[in-house]
């Protein structure tokens, strides 16, 4: 049953201050807190300042399912990078994009473990 929440670690490293400058300034849109993202097209990227993560959104076809929409939400530490993959029925996405939304703006680092470009 959905939602769904998909805890991802990646581990290739740090990524350099120029290319977190060049993945914001690529970013189609920009907003406050995650809960925001709902307004934003699928499948163009986005950023949230509130614990700089970056966004976007996806939609598919699963089988004995129908349309599930997919939020994900990137943040890079210094080891490489935590994604979180929320994953919601079409027909609930908006109204589970508050509890997203809550959940990728309480997301931190441990103290010293965030990436600060």
């Amino acid at each position: 049953t959905y939602p769904h929440l998909l805890v991802q670690i990646k581990k290739y490293g740090a990524i350099s201050d120029a290319t977190f400058k060049d993945y914001v300034a690529d970013a189609k849109w920009h907003v406050d807190s995650a809960g925001q993202a709902g307004k934003h097209p699928i499948g163009e990227p986005g950023y949230s300042s509130v614990n700089r993560m970056f966004l976007m959104k996806t939609e598919n076809d699963v089988e004995g399912v129908g349309k599930v929409i997919s939020l994900m939400a990137k943040s890079y530490g210094p080891n490489g990078a935590v994604v979180l993959h929320f994953y919601a029925r079409a027909d609930r996405f908006q109204d589970e994009l508050p509890q997203f939304g809550r959940m990728i703006d309480s997301f931190s680092f441990d103290q010293g473990e965030a990436t600060t470009p």
